[in-house]
């Protein structure tokens, strides 16, 4: 297990609670030594052995900023988010931990184990990893906003570390307001963002403008969208880019909002800020659309 700063202030906590390295090495059975080391940044991953003997004890000592606020890269493990994961794990067929854990190619059963009953928060990463392996749709997590938004970050920082292609920014789009095609464009930070090379899906990555979305997505966000070839086969409440045809608007425009089909006839296009309100689109006027996939904050490519 990799030591990041968020895993090794839960490990100051929990040395501090002991009453010292020595004293928390008698409750855990790792060699004070060791933890020393881990703390003096002397070493920088936990082999799997001590990681076992070492996460019942961190769990209870949440990791914090001086702020007062959580660390990034932990998401709670909740009751909610353990029966939604163990629920998708049965719909995919996957019958236990350990056929997970290979799929997700996890080094500690324990540790996966532990975090899907709820006795340990999630590493962003690794929940990253277990959306990716049963297919969820982010948006669906029983997550909190901020705790969604760590976890998009996670997953694209993850990406970015193997091998990656340059996606072009092709756009602007509002998020609940309408906007030209190029408009984004003309704001100058519209740099190529980085995908995996092995992401096969059709993808189009565009600049939002605009604070309807907001908290979910920003002013000055890039979402990376991957095209949605039927429209009657978007999920409901979809974070979605829309295109509307010249009979809806004078010229071609974007937008960015929540997906919702009234009927097959009509689509209703909502947004998450409280005074967002929504936008209500004849199917006809709809030219393409695409899904959200992930976004990327203040990248500056």
């Amino acid at each position: 297990m990799r030591i990041d700063d968020s895993l090794r202030a839960k490990l100051v906590s929990a040395v501090e609670k002991a009453g010292g390295a020595r004293e928390f090495s008698l409750k855990c059975g790792v060699n004070a030594a060791n933890i020393s080391r881990y703390l003096n940044r002397k070493i920088s991953s936990i082999n799997d052995d001590n990681w076992e003997k070492l996460a019942p004890f961190l769990e209870e000592a949440p990791p914090v900023r001086p702020d007062g606020g959580n660390n990034e890269g932990f998401i709670s493990s909740t009751p909610e988010l353990s029966e939604f994961i163990l629920a998708r794990m049965k719909s995919c067929g996957i019958a236990s931990v350990e056929e997970l854990r290979v799929k997700i190619n996890c080094s500690s059963y324990q540790q996966l184990r532990w975090q899907i009953s709820g006795r340990l928060n999630w590493f962003a990463d690794t929940l990253g990893q277990v959306i990716e392996v049963l297919d969820i749709e982010p948006d669906t997590l029983p997550v909190t906003p901020r705790e969604r938004r760590i976890i998009s970050h996670a997953m694209m920082k993850r990406g970015i570390s193997g091998v990656m292609r340059m996606l072009p920014v092709i756009g602007g789009c509002m998020c609940g307001n309408f906007a030209d095609i190029e408009s984004g464009l003309s704001r100058g930070t519209a740099h190529p963002v980085p995908v995996p090379m092995d992401d096969r899906r059709d993808l189009r990555a565009f600049l939002l403008s605009g604070t309807m979305m907001e908290p979910t997505l920003l002013n000055g966000d890039i979402v990376v969208t991957e095209v949605a070839d039927d429209l009657f086969q978007i999920p409901d409440n979809m974070l979605t880019v829309l295109r509307f045809t010249d009979e809806f608007s004078p010229k071609t425009r974007l937008c960015c909002g929540r997906f919702h089909l009234l009927a097959g006839k009509s689509v209703i296009l909502s947004f998450d800020h409280p005074g967002g309100g929504f936008i209500h689109i004849p199917v006809s006027c709809i030219s393409w659309s695409a899904i959200i996939r992930y976004r990327i904050s203040d990248f500056h490519g």
